[in-house]
C-alpha cells in the first residue's frame, strides 16, 4: 500500500504538466529529506541499458512510477515519472541546464544511487544575490505560460533541471526547425542548412540583431507550429536589463514550442556585455522546463575567432552548425525508436 501511495503522490505531482492543475503542497522543510531505508532499492541493468531505481520514505518505487535510465553508455540519460496522462519524460546530457539555487517550494521525489529527483513548481530566479524568488513576470502584452512542474536531477553536487520531452511526438513530419540569430549564424549558414536538409527549416539571419528583433521571429514560429527553435541573440545588445526583458519574452511565446535551444554569447575579455549577457541566460533559462542552452562560450576556442574575439575565423565555419545539430538530431532521436528513449518500456517492463 506504501508504494501506491507514493505512485499517487507522484502523479499528483506532475499533473500539471498534462494539463491538470493541482495546488501544490507546503514547502518541505528542510527541502529535501532523506529517506529511511537505506539501499532499498538493487542496482538494475537491463541488457545494455544502465538502469537507476528510486526510493522514497523507506521503499523502493516502481519503475512505472518513476525510473533514470541510459540505454548505451554514450546515451542521452532519460527521467520516466508516471503523470495522469501517461509518463512524463525528462532528458539529461546536454539538454541539462545545471542551477545554483532551487526554488523555494521543491519537494523530494526519490534518491537512488548516488541521485536526487527533486520537483518544483516554476519559479522566476532571484534578481540578486540573496533576493526572494518570485514569479515569473510576463512580458508586456504577452500572457504568462501555464505554470508547469520544474524536475531537478541532483547527482555528485551538482544540480540540474532537466529537459521537458514533449509527451507527443513531433507534429511536423518533417519537424519544422527555426534558427535565428545574428551575423554568427550568417556566417554559419550554409554548414546548418547542409546539416538540416532534411528537416523543414527556417534561418533567419542579420548582421549586427539584437535580442529585441527576437520576439516577432519567436511569434512567427509559434504560429507556424514550430517543433524546435534555436536562438543565438544576445552579443548586440548593450544593456543587460534589456536583455532580460526580451528573453523573458521571447521564451513565453515559445513556452509552447516542445524544444527551444538558447545560445550563449562570446566576445574579446575586456567586453563587459558578454558576461552579464550569459548570466542572465543561465538564470533565466532554467525556469522554463522546454529550453535548453547551447554554450556557444565554453564550445569555440579562442584560437577559431577572428582578432574582434567575436565571428569565427576562415576554416571555422561549420563551429555553429557543430554546436546546435547535435543538439536538435539527438532531441529528434529521442521521438523514435532509436534514440535515447529506445530501450525505455523495456526498462519499465523489467523494474515494475
Amino acid at each position: 500500500m506504501r508504494i501506491v501511495r507514493l505512485a499517487i503522490a507522484l502523479t499528483i505531482a506532475l499533473g500539471a504538466c498534462d494539463g491538470s492543475r493541482t495546488q501544490a503542497p507546503p514547502p518541505l522543510d528542510p527541502p529535501v529529506q532523506p529517506s529511511q531505508g537505506g539501499g532499498a532499492c538493487s542496482q538494475t541493468d537491463v541488457d545494455r541499458a544502465t538502469v537507476v531505481r528510486f526510493e522514497s520514505d523507506g521503499s523502493c518505487l516502481s519503475g512505472d512510477v518513476m525510473v533514470l535510465y541510459r540505454c548505451t553508455p554514450g546515451a542521452v540519460p532519460v527521467l520516466r515519472i508516471s503523470s495522469f496522462a501517461g509518463p512524463a519524460l525528462f532528458l539529461g546530457g546536454s539538454f541539462a541546464v545545471p542551477v545554483e539555487t532551487l526554488p523555494a517550494r521543491v519537494r523530494f521525489a526519490g534518491r537512488g544511487h548516488g541521485t536526487e529527483v527533486l520537483i518544483a513548481d516554476p519559479l522566476a530566479p532571484s534578481p540578486s544575490p540573496g533576493a526572494s524568488i518570485s514569479p515569473s513576470p510576463s512580458a508586456e502584452g504577452v500572457p504568462a505560460p501555464e505554470p508547469e512542474p520544474l524536475v531537478y536531477v541532483r547527482h555528485d553536487g551538482l544540480t540540474e533541471r532537466w529537459l521537458r520531452l514533449e509527451g507527443r511526438r513531433s507534429r511536423n513530419d518533417p519537424p519544422i526547425v527555426w534558427v535565428v540569430g545574428d551575423s554568427i549564424l550568417d556566417g554559419g549558414r550554409e554548414a546548418i542548412e547542409a546539416q538540416l536538409a532534411d528537416w523543414n527549416l527556417t534561418l533567419d539571419a542579420e548582421v549586427g540583431r539584437s535580442s529585441s528583433s527576437g520576439v516577432a521571429l519567436a511569434q512567427a514560429a509559434a504560429d507556424q507550429g514550430a517543433d524546435a527553435v534555436v536562438v543565438e541573440l544576445g552579443t548586440n545588445d548593450s544593456s543587460s536589463s534589456a536583455f532580460r526583458g526580451y528573453l523573458v519574452e521571447t521564451l513565453n511565446i515559445l513556452a509552447s514550442v516542445p524544444l527551444v535551444i538558447w545560445q550563449t554569447a562570446k566576445g574579446p575579455d575586456d567586453a563587459t556585455n558578454i558576461p552579464a549577457v550569459n548570466a542572465t541566460i543561465r538564470e533565466v533559462v532554467p525556469t522554463y522546463p522546454n529550453v535548453a542552452i547551447a554554450d556557444w562560450e565554453s564550445f569555440v576556442p579562442a584560437d577559431a575567432l577572428q582578432e574582434d574575439g567575436i565571428h569565427p575565423g576562415e576554416g571555422f565555419e561549420q563551429l555553429e552548425s557543430d554546436l546546435v545539430v547535435p543538439m536538435l538530431s539527438e532531441w529528434r532521436a529521442t521521438l523514435s525508436t532509436e534514440g535515447a528513449t529506445s530501450c525505455g518500456r523495456k526498462v519499465v517492463r523489467e523494474t515494475s
